[in-house]
């Protein structure tokens, strides 16, 4: 082998070398000061918003805040801190591993029970008496979501009344 073929072949394997090199480097490198979306708003939604603020922390991000939903009655179906939406930059749709400035404001809106206020008084600390009428007239919908309207008496017309106090919020 003469010199200008070894030349060649060791500028061959430099180039080689060099870009394995370079296309095997963290990518990190470019996005100093920005901070990766770990999934979209849907695949979010559902999800306990603890967890979620922790997820876009560990991705960068550094100005989070949280919204509460004082929604909740029971948190029978929709549990306690459950995500609603994540809204990155003012827009629920992004997508994942999107990258954007580490300061986007991030507000994760979740559902919650109502906070009770120190200075209103608690309704289950005065006891009294429930007014409950005799005969009521309800609109509902029916299993064929045919909308109904019929009149109740006795019994059944206290039942309905208690019950609609439940989907209020009120338990007696």
């Amino acid at each position: 082998m003469n010199r200008r073929n070894i030349v060649i072949v060791l500028s061959i394997i430099t180039t080689f070398s060099l870009t394995f090199l370079f296309s095997g480097c963290d990518n990190k490198i470019t996005h100093i000061g920005m901070a990766q979306i770990p999934s979209t708003c849907s695949e979010m939604k559902g999800k306990n918003y603890e967890e979620i603020q922790e997820s876009l922390e560990n991705k960068g991000f550094k100005n989070i805040k949280s919204e509460a939903i004082e929604d909740l009655i029971t948190g029978l179906i929709t549990k306690d801190g459950e995500v609603e939406e994540v809204i990155i930059g003012g827009k629920t749709g992004y997508s994942a591993s999107q990258w954007v400035p580490a300061k986007t404001e991030v507000i994760i809106r979740y559902h919650t029970f109502k906070s009770k206020d120190a200075d209103s008084p608690d309704e289950s600390d005065s006891p009294g008496q429930t007014i409950r009428y005799q005969n009521i007239e309800e609109e509902y919908y029916d299993r064929t979501w045919k909308k109904q309207k019929r009149k109740f008496t006795g019994w059944i017309a206290q039942i309905i009344q208690h019950e609609c106090d439940h989907q209020e919020g009120i338990i007696i």
